[in-house]
């Protein structure tokens, strides 16, 4: 199994990283197979940082997740971007290029490109 790191970058990351582990944390799919990495605590900091989600890739939760990200980044008002690592490629997601991305973003997830003609997530 091949391990996804989704990383977020942008306005108020904080406020978009709760909101994006709960749009994942509702998918039944990926409910459980997400975890959130933290960064360890420096000597100057009060607590740690959010660093990023893992998420061990299957079929059923690359589809899943395919679908989160895309989702979740469309309904953004914020700029943010979205950065998935997986298979030993990496893709940049924003709300301006989901549709330009999302064809990258299923090949590095390991899932098949969407049928001709089909309404991409």
């Amino acid at each position: 199994m091949v391990d996804a790191l989704v990383r977020l970058s942008g306005d108020d990351e904080i406020q978009a990283v709760a909101s994006l582990w709960q749009r994942m944390q509702a998918d039944d799919a990926l409910h459980g197979r997400v975890r959130r990495v933290e960064r360890p605590i420096g000597e100057t900091q009060l607590g740690g940082g959010f660093d990023f989600f893992s998420v061990v890739l299957s079929t059923e939760v690359g589809v899943a997740l395919l679908g989160a990200l895309t989702t979740w980044i469309k309904l953004q008002r914020s700029d943010v971007e979205i950065t998935v690592d997986a298979n030993g490629r990496k893709v940049k997601v924003k709300a301006t290029n989901v549709g330009e991305a999302e064809p990258t973003l299923r090949e590095i997830l390991g899932l098949p490109a969407a049928p001709e003609g089909s309404e991409e997530s």
